[in-house]
C-alpha cells in the first residue's frame, strides 16, 4: 500500500492500513526533493514517521525512490550557474545521497526502488539530466551504490507502461546487463495503472513472464483503476479492468471465476515470482483488501 504524509498523520488512515495491509511503500516522502532539498540539507521528518509506522506494525517497508528525474531538486544535477554538473560531481552526489538515505534506515527497509522511470515506452532511454551527464551508466552506478550502502536490502527497477514491447525489451536488457556486471537486482516493479481498455492482458502477461524468465521477481506496483467517466456508466466494464492481474494469474494456473477480492492473494500463490501487489491511494485501501507481500 502506498502511504502519503496525509495518511501517516491521519489516525483513521493509519488504522485502515494497519488492519488491512502487511507491506507499505513511501508515496512521496522519500523522493529526493522531499528528503534532500538542498545539497547539505536533509529532512527526514516525514520519512521517519513513515518508517516508524511500518516497524511498529511489523510491515515490510519499501523505500521509494532513490534516483528519479522527477521530483528531483535542481541542485542535484546542476551547478550554481544552472549548468549541468560534470560526471564526477554527479557520481559523488548520487553516492552520497543513496548512502545517507539507505544507511539511515538500514535493517528497517526491506527493499528500495533504486531507479524509477528511466526508459521511454519505445525502449529508448529517457533523456533526463542523469542520462545527459552519465548516459545509461547512471543506472548500474545507482544499483552499485545502493548495494554498497545496504548489502541486505532488496533492490528494484520500477517503471510504468511495462506492457509496451519496446520498454519490455529494454528492461530485459537492463536486467541482463546488471547481472553481467555482478550487480544485484531482485525485482522489477510493474506500475499497474489500469484503464478500462488498456493495458491488454496479453501484453501485460508477456512482460511479466519476460521479467520472470530473467530470474527476478515482479512487483505489481501502483495498482489503480482510471475511470474517465462517472462510475455508474462503466460498471458493466469495470470488473474486467479490475481483474486484469487476476486474469493473468488464471492463465498461469488454469483457474476460473476469480473475484476482485481474491486478486492479490491469487497473484501471490499462482505466480511464484510475484513479490508484492500494492494498491495506490487511500481510496483503494478501503476497497481492495490486503496488500500481500512475500
Amino acid at each position: 500500500m502506498a502511504l502519503g504524509v496525509r495518511d501517516i498523520n491521519s489516525e483513521a488512515a493509519r488504522k485502515l492500513a494497519a488492519d488491512n495491509f502487511n507491506c507499505i511503500v513511501a508515496e512521496n516522502c522519500m523522493k529526493s526533493a522531499e528528503i534532500h532539498p538542498e545539497e547539505d540539507v536533509y529532512d527526514f521528518t516525514d520519512a521517519d514517521k513513515f518508517v516508524e509506522f511500518g516497524v511498529k506494525n511489523n510491515m515490510k517497508i519499501i523505500g521509494h525512490c532513490l534516483i528519479w528525474h522527477s521530483q528531483c531538486p535542481r541542485w542535484f544535477c546542476h551547478d550554481e550557474k544552472g549548468n549541468l554538473v560534470s560526471p564526477e560531481v554527479l557520481k559523488r552526489r548520487m553516492k552520497e545521497h543513496i548512502t545517507t538515505v539507505m544507511q539511515r534506515y538500514k535493517g528497517k527497509i526491506h527493499g528500495w526502488d533504486v531507479v524509477n522511470e528511466a526508459i521511454e515506452n519505445d525502449g529508448s532511454w529517457r533523456n533526463s539530466d542523469f542520462y545527459k551527464i552519465l548516459g545509461a551508466e547512471f543506472i548500474p552506478l545507482a544499483f552499485q551504490y545502493a548495494h554498497e550502502a545496504d548489502p541486505d536490502a532488496q533492490l528494484y527497477y520500477n517503471d510504468y507502461s511495462m506492457d509496451a514491447e519496446g520498454k519490455r525489451n529494454t528492461v530485459v536488457s537492463l536486467i541482463r546487463d546488471l547481472k553481467k556486471r555482478g550487480l544485484r537486482i531482485d525485482a522489477v516493479g510493474m506500475q499497474s495503472h489500469v484503464g478500462l481498455h488498456e493495458p491488454t492482458i496479453d501484453e501485460y502477461e508477456k512482460s511479466l513472464l519476460a521479467f520472470v524468465a530473467e530470474g527476478v521477481h515482479v512487483m505489481a506496483a501502483y495498482f489503480r483503476l482510471f475511470m474517465p467517466v462517472p462510475i455508474y456508466r462503466i460498471l458493466p466494464n469495470m470488473m474486467s479492468a479490475l481483474t486484469l492481474i487476476a486474469t493473468v494469474c488464471q492463465r498461469r494456473c488454469s483457474l476460473n471465476g476469480i473475484s476482485v477480492s481474491e486478486t492479490f492473494s491469487i497473484c501471490m500463490t499462482s505466480i511464484p515470482m510475484c513479490l508484492t501487489v500494492s494498491p495506490y491511494g487511500g481510496s483503494l485501501m478501503r476497497h481492495h483488501g490486503r496488500t500481500i507481500s512475500r
